[in-house]
């Protein structure tokens, strides 16, 4: 499995991959072997399409991609904020297993989301 690496990620361009079968080969990559759970992205992210996944020990994973070019810039400084963070703070965080220029993977956090974004019921 590959680990977030200490590099910038500023020189590079994300890639955007369209659906969650071809990134799952790109995770296989990393030595993640992941089955998703459903064949579409939730698309109700801002900056990245997400789905989930579970690895043959039924662990659930994000699985994130971007949506735009910039995206991945900025999550450079998100990933170094959660590595800071997660060493400090008694609380869950993700611990991003997975971080290239088209791939964010980490496993769910346990308990129930705040809340939960329904395109289809027009909200939260």
């Amino acid at each position: 499995m590959t680990e977030a690496p200490d590099t910038p990620r500023a020189a590079h361009e994300a890639r955007m991959i369209e659906t969650p079968g071809a990134l799952l080969e790109r995770v296989a990559r990393h030595g993640l072997s992941l089955s998703a759970e459903g064949d579409e992205y939730d698309e109700s992210g801002a900056d990245f399409r997400v789905f989930q996944a579970r690895d043959p020990d039924g662990r659930v994973w994000m699985v994130r991609s971007p949506r735009r070019n910039d995206v991945m810039r900025r999550a450079e400084v998100e990933r170094r904020v959660l590595s800071f963070l997660r060493e400090r703070l008694p609380v869950a965080i993700p611990e991003w297993r997975v971080f290239d220029d088209a791939t964010i993977v980490y496993p769910r956090l346990p308990g129930e989301p705040t809340a939960i974004v329904d395109l289809a019921a027009g909200g939260y």
